[in-house]
């Protein structure tokens, strides 16, 4: 279809001003290929920038979650985790099968020298407990235990196999968790400027049978603190113990005493100066646990 140019004066004056603009020869293919090139490098960039934003929040999830410090190795994202065996995997439910490494699996360990065992992390537990209500501030009570005191029912597996029905738990390196029915550790007390050592001494049982229990006579009962159900008091000269019965079963036993017998032969003057009520309301805190 022929259209007549309605101003063929403006027209030339347009061609006069391109004509002069120098065009680079081309090749059709190579600007195909220049294209290709410019597309994949954008791909590439989109890419990499999605891979490096993963990355860092794989490992800010490792940070907050896992906790990872100082030489731990942040979790290969390639490499599922392992379940450990009698986990729960239930959403929000954490907590793992107890077990402490040289034992049996499923197993824990009795030994007082097996350092962070499930064990020695209840009763180091049961000392910042006992810290929170009988010294706030710090200064009487020693918070990190260095021994403890266990027992525990037949049959005793052990690791050693030495260990039977009736035998002493020193006989038995590994137990079950629900073989344990007893522990228990002995902490420091001391006075600022008195040369004496006394002794803050807790005990869980699962039975009315504990050491604490055992040593002290005259138990007389009292009114329960807080949840428990049952409470007893008992006085022997400097020594001062009670015990809660909880509504789960579970018995606790605190004593002080103004001797540390096992480490000093300086008793503090005027004893710990602890008095029943304060025993007794951190015997009822709820928590103390067996494993």
């Amino acid at each position: 279809m022929n259209h007549s140019d309605p101003d063929p004066d403006l027209t030339a004056r347009l061609r006069g001003l391109v004509e002069d603009i120098a065009v680079p020869d081309s090749d059709g293919r190579a600007d195909l290929v220049r294209g290709r090139r410019r597309s994949r490098r954008r791909l590439t960039l989109i890419l990499g920038g999605t891979t490096a934003a993963c990355v860092a929040a794989l490992a800010i999830g490792t940070g907050v979650v896992g906790g990872a410090t100082g030489d731990e190795q942040a979790l290969d994202p390639a490499v599922q985790p392992t379940p450990v065996t009698g986990a729960s995997t239930v959403p929000g439910s954490v907590e793992p099968a107890l077990h402490d490494p040289g034992c049996p699996a499923g197993e824990i360990s009795l030994r007082v020298d097996a350092g962070g065992s499930v064990l020695t992390d209840q009763v180091a537990g049961y000392a910042r407990t006992l810290a929170r209500h009988l010294d706030p501030t710090g200064d009487h009570l020693q918070t990190k235990p260095t021994g403890m005191q266990t027992s525990a029912t037949g049959p005793l597996p052990g690791r050693s196999g030495r260990a039977a029905a009736g035998k002493s738990t020193l006989d038995a390196e590994c137990v079950r968790p629900g073989q344990v029915n007893g522990l228990g550790t002995k902490l420091a007390w001391r006075k600022p400027g008195d040369p004496g050592l006394g002794l803050v001494q807790i005990e869980v049982t699962s039975e009315q049978q504990g050491q604490i229990r055992m040593q002290l006579t005259g138990w007389k009962p009292v009114d329960a603190p807080g949840s428990a159900v049952r409470a007893w008091t008992a006085v022997s000269g400097d020594d001062l113990a009670v015990e809660i019965q909880r509504a789960d079963g579970l018995y606790v036993a605190v004593a002080a005493s103004g001797l540390f017998g096992n480490n000093s032969t300086v008793a503090l003057r005027g004893g710990t100066g602890l008095t029943a009520a304060q025993l007794l309301q951190a015997a009822a805190d709820p928590a103390y646990a067996l494993p």
